[in-house]
């Protein structure tokens, strides 16, 4: 089992900050990269990691997270000399054979964004630190974003080119009225120390803890390998601030300590997308289909896989369940190769089978489930916006929301992007032939959403698409070291 080294790991890895329910983005383009050094030093020691808290501490109000982009890396004086950085991070999001890959095609195409497309005042280029704020409540949210904007005023060195608001209702539901954020991984090394995925009233976890490495650089993947890590020639670091390589077997002639540092290490990319749902055009295309209210809601919870409360239609199929509802130990306590394996209960492609697949895919569950684990994600992210009064509205106010996504992983490629181009946008996932996901993928032609069922299935067809992209980024999360790397005079 890893040993995490907890504080040099950033919080927002391993936490959710769900005390903190308002949290705000703000976006930085680095005009003096000296003046940004200074700025940077002073604000490492306010940074949240993920050091657990004290047994009955009180939880700070506030909390402090920074990533860079690669543009921002290179500004800041840091060389990649031997590019050892995944080049997905250096090339960037809206790069034009990415964007198809990833599916920002149509209304969500790059040269559309509000930020992080390929030119214009805030293209990816421009922006080079992201600040991810969080307060327990808004008003601590306000004075602590104020206070933060003081201090990079007072120094200098950072021009801010864009803010972003989001929160966290009571009730953790997404714009489009589903219970979110339900199915993270729990972490190998963190899961045990902080309570996740332990045994509750006698149900256990349906999914056992992931390699730390499928989100940590320095720590071994689902491979059993250590992740490819971003390093520094040892000249470079002469206060030797950074870590020396840990050893890989697999890897006997990878440079020693004596030439080179790991910049890597207890870090995580991270990656930003500002997604709009059509909140009025979701709720209409249900009731219409479905033709009445409870059929729409019915409806809706097929095309998701969960009702709205986040009970999965595996263990509820002909109506929500209080009883689960209520105990969200259950909500992950299920897979589908043995209860489901044909689609009766969760169609095929719903959008939580087709994100997280569990036992279900070929050649069988194990293989399935290992195979899964290498392509997992965590998941942080957030609605944005005000959200609509209730589930039947069509209030002007459900127009302009949806969630700022942002998921955690060891390589962009073979998790976020894999996930993105292999079972949410793919026709053929799971072997069908012409569903792509009906709730967040591409469907700027209309798609089709099957439901299986005896002893007739059910296709819908010509649906459109719900989810457009709005911005996004792909960003690192250094560790404590490495920021402090990056503020000295390296």
């Amino acid at each position: 089992m890893a040993d995490l080294n907890l504080s040099e790991i950033q919080g927002i890895i391993l936490r959710g900050y769900n005390h903190h329910r308002y949290s705000r983005y703000l976006f930085f383009h680095i005009v003096d990269s000296d003046k940004a050094k200074h700025w940077l030093a002073a604000a490492v020691p306010e940074i949240t990691t993920s050091a657990l808290w004290p047994q009955g501490a009180t939880k700070p109000d506030t909390s402090l997270n920074i990533a860079f982009s690669y543009a921002g890396l290179e500004r800041l004086g840091y060389k990649d000399t031997t590019k050892t950085f995944s080049r997905e991070f250096r090339t960037g999001m809206p790069e034009e054979d990415r964007a198809r890959t990833l599916g920002d095609t149509g209304e969500s195409e790059p040269g559309k964004w509000e930020l992080g497309g390929p030119t214009g005042p805030l293209s990816k280029d421009k922006l080079h630190v992201l600040l991810m704020l969080y307060g327990k409540d808004w008003a601590s949210l306000e004075e602590y974003a104020r206070n933060q904007k003081g201090c990079i005023s007072k120094t200098g060195g950072l021009e801010l080119v864009y803010e972003q608001d989001s929160y966290m209702n009571p009730q953790q539901k997404e714009p489009f009225g589903f219970r979110d954020g339900l199915s993270q991984p729990p972490v190998e090394g963190f899961a045990t120390l902080s309570g996740v995925g332990q045994v509750k009233d006698g149900n256990a976890s349906a999914e056992d803890p992931i390699k730390a490495g499928e989100f940590i650089l320095g720590y071994p993947n689902e491979y059993n390998q250590l992740p490819f890590t971003p390093t520094v020639p040892i000249e470079l670091d002469k206060k030797m601030i950074l870590p020396a390589l840990p050893s890989d077997p697999d890897k006997p002639n990878q440079p020693t300590e004596d030439t080179i540092r790991d910049f890597g290490q207890n870090g995580s990319y991270l990656v930003y997308r500002k997604l709009q749902q059509d909140v009025k055009g979701f709720r209409d295309f249900m009731l219409k289909t479905a033709g009445n209210h409870a059929g729409a809601l019915q409806l809706a919870a097929k095309f998701m896989g969960r009702w709205q409360s986040g009970t999965p239609l595996v263990l509820a199929p002909e109506k929500d369940d209080a009883e689960i509802a209520a105990a969200p130990e259950k909500f992950n306590n299920f897979g589908y190769h043995d209860t489901d394996p044909h689609g009766y209960r969760c169609p095929i492609g719903s959008h939580v089978r087709r994100s997280n697949p569990r036992d279900s895919l070929e050649p069988g569950p194990e293989e399935s489930k290992t195979m899964v684990n290498r392509h997992r994600i965590i998941r942080r992210g957030r609605p944005y916006g005000i959200p609509a009064p209730d589930d039947r509205s069509t209030d002007k106010k459900s127009e302009g929301v949806g969630i700022i996504f942002i998921a955690i992983n060891a390589s962009i490629k073979r998790q976020f992007e894999f996930v993105q181009q292999m079972w949410v946008n793919d026709e053929k996932f799971d072997e069908m032939y012409d569903n792509k996901d009906a709730v967040t993928g591409d469907s700027d032609r209309a798609t089709i959403m099957t439901i299986q069922a005896k002893p007739v299935r059910k296709r819908i067809r010509n649906v459109p698409r719900f989810v457009q992209v709005k911005g996004g980024g792909y960003f690192f999360l250094p560790s404590i070291s490495a920021l402090k790397y990056l503020a000295s005079e390296a």
